[in-house]
């Protein structure tokens, strides 16, 4: 579990393997920070043996780009979007069930079994979205998405809520409390986007 930390403002750290205790210098100049080398999940990715079918690559890249539209949301406090991309996670990864892959098979469902057929409202929806984005992480460490959908995904910790979430910006936007700590979090993990199949 990582490490964590008394403060939180400041925490956008541009990308970093495991959680440090060092402090962060708070500098948005962080985010020029190139992503570390691939680390030891985001080479399952690239095994010949573990390239995934077009069809599991493409639903999985729908439902990390429907999942990052819901933290970008949940970070604005907008809850009309959230919910409506959250609805669309959910679609997407009960398509996913289809996969012959039994570990995709299994993270879809978890991720269906996750989401809310219908948050009430933005605290509801925050919450299922822990669930969600714990077995969304598990998704794709497995099976990194294409770089067409992000070039890397970062996973960000925040012991605040306790709970991990995925986004493709360096700077920390944390979807679990938005503008009440918008910074609160840590990067932990980058995972680099695979190359797109050939069509």
């Amino acid at each position: 579990k990582p490490v964590e930390h008394a403060g939180h403002e400041g925490m956008d750290m541009g990308g970093g393997v495991k959680a440090e205790s060092k402090p962060s210098s708070g500098q948005e100049g962080d985010a020029a920070v190139p992503p570390e080398p691939k680390d030891e999940h985001g080479g399952h990715g690239q095994n010949a043996a573990s390239v995934p079918k077009a069809s599991d690559q493409e639903r999985l890249d729908e439902l990390v780009g429907a999942y990052l539209a819901v933290a970008r949301a949940l970070a604005a406090d907008d809850f009309g979007a959230a919910k409506e991309h959250a609805l669309h996670v959910r679609r997407t990864a009960t398509d996913l069930n289809a996969s012959e892959d039994k570990r995709l098979r299994d993270a879809a469902q978890r991720i269906a079994g996750a989401s809310a057929a219908d948050p009430k409202d933005i605290a509801a929806l925050r919450e299922t979205f822990k669930g969600v984005s714990s077995a969304m992480i598990d998704a794709v460490r497995l099976m990194p998405q294409t770089r067409d959908v992000a070039p890397a995904v970062r996973e960000v910790y925040c012991p605040m809520a306790d709970a991990s979430w995925l986004q493709e910006s360096a700077t920390v936007a944390n979807p679990y409390f938005g503008a009440k700590m918008p910074r609160c979090g840590k990067v932990t993990r980058v995972i680099e986007g695979r190359a797109g199949e050939p069509k």
